[in-house]
């Protein structure tokens, strides 16, 4: 594909997670009284959609994928669950926000732990998919193991009965885990190319 191309998924991308955003706020909306609970919680759903966003945007867009048959379709059809597990991050959203005060159901943890999870794990294939430089080779294989073994631990916090706060700040923490871990191991391989 063409440099445009990549361009309109990387668009595609960012109206999807903008109605994680939406979804925010109309879960906020549902409250008659707002209380530090809801507004601490919608700030948690909101750094969780801009995690996403930097997620994909540092790592995936703007690079073309590998100039091969197999490579080129993988990257095109990955976006599907990437997108879709950023949709469904939009409806868990929502719906932890509404419920706010509630105990959180398993239903909606799952949903917010899966959809965090697959959005996670797509990064970390397409990771695989994309032309990048040899001098980043090392900083994208790394930082693609650290991002699917993350999404992984954020799935398994489904099986936990926390409540909402601490789970999303947890999901928050995973999350840009490995946005730190490629931090540490670029400045490595700078230190490592002398000056």
């Amino acid at each position: 594909p063409s440099p445009s191309t990549v361009e309109r998924f990387g668009l595609l991308t960012i109206i999807v997670l903008g109605e994680v955003m939406v979804s925010m706020v109309r879960g906020v909306s549902e409250h008659h009284y707002l209380s530090w609970t809801v507004g601490i919680t919608a700030v948690l759903g909101m750094l969780i959609a801009i995690g996403l966003w930097w997620l994909y945007f540092d790592a995936i867009s703007q690079h073309l994928p590998i100039n091969t048959q197999s490579k080129i379709v993988g990257w095109m059809y990955l976006h599907l669950p990437l997108t879709a597990g950023i949709v469904a991050t939009g409806a868990a959203v929502f719906n932890v926000v509404e419920a706010v005060g509630e105990p959180l159901s398993p239903e909606i943890r799952w949903l917010l732990v899966g959809a965090v999870a697959l959005t996670l794990i797509s990064n970390a294939i397409l990771m695989r998919s994309i032309q990048i430089p040899k001098v980043y080779f090392q900083l994208y294989e790394r930082n693609g193991i650290a991002t699917f073994i993350s999404g992984g631990i954020i799935l398994l916090l489904g099986l936990s009965n926390m409540n909402t706060i601490p789970l999303m700040i947890i999901v928050i923490i995973l999350m840009l885990a490995p946005v730190l871990y490629g931090i540490v191991v670029w400045v490595y391989l700078r230190r490592a190319e002398g000056p």
